[in-house]
């Protein structure tokens, strides 16, 4: 699959065999600042390993980058009013953990 032909909503698969070259790249081309970077995102990521996670998690990160003074429960508004897919699949649980983890860590990844 290359750049740009994915869909909305297309599963993204991670393709293992580019492992060794994405890594050769990260840590011997990359500039310093751009590698630790990948990796601070990679380390961040890394407790988000399933669709449903990650889309939780990019949700929360967009409204939350829209609205940066929202609460939770404004959060929670904004799903519920996002679509019937998204209000009835995001459990509360689930987005409040997204939303805490990304005020958590709101100040490393600023770049």
């Amino acid at each position: 699959m290359e750049q740009g032909q994915i869909r909305p909503f297309e599963p993204l698969k991670l393709n293992y065999d580019k492992w060794a070259e994405v890594d050769h790249y990260v840590n011997f081309i990359m500039k310093f600042e751009d590698a630790q970077r990948v990796k601070s995102l990679g380390q961040f990521l890394s407790d988000y390993n399933s669709e449903l996670s990650l889309e939780i998690l990019a949700t929360v990160d967009y409204i939350i980058a829209e609205n940066p003074g929202y609460s939770f429960d404004e959060v929670m508004e904004c799903i519920a009013n996002w679509n019937l897919r998204k209000k009835e699949l995001f459990k509360k649980e689930f987005v409040q953990t997204s939303y805490n983890y990304l005020k958590n860590y709101a100040s490393e990844f600023s770049f």
